[in-house]
């Protein structure tokens, strides 16, 4: 994804769908930059929702700033070290809101 491929006034934001096994250990996500091999500024996104049944909590950032040129980017999941609590992510994505 390139930013100038877009026009000026766009706003980008990382969504995720995730949800954790312990209310105790959150559950996290966040867009990571393959290209440059470094996490997006202030994409992280977290949420203390259980897995149950359903599909998990959709959680999105604030606005984020992509760098510039074309970068490679997937998101990436986790949760507090050493747990045991089971993180899953069942969907993320890219926001290109262009409302103009």
């Amino acid at each position: 994804i390139n930013p100038a491929d877009y026009p000026a006034d766009t706003l980008f934001y990382f969504e995720a769908v995730i949800d954790t096994s312990s209310v105790a250990f959150p559950a996290y996500a966040r867009l990571f930059n393959i290209t440059d091999n470094a996490a997006v500024i202030s994409s992280d996104v977290m949420t203390a929702a259980l897995h149950l049944a359903a599909a998990g909590t959709r959680v999105r950032s604030g606005v984020i700033a992509l760098p510039s040129g074309a970068k490679e980017y997937r998101a990436q999941r986790g949760g507090e070290s050493g747990s045991g609590a089971t993180i899953h992510l069942h969907q993320a994505k890219l926001i290109a809101d262009h409302s103009g």
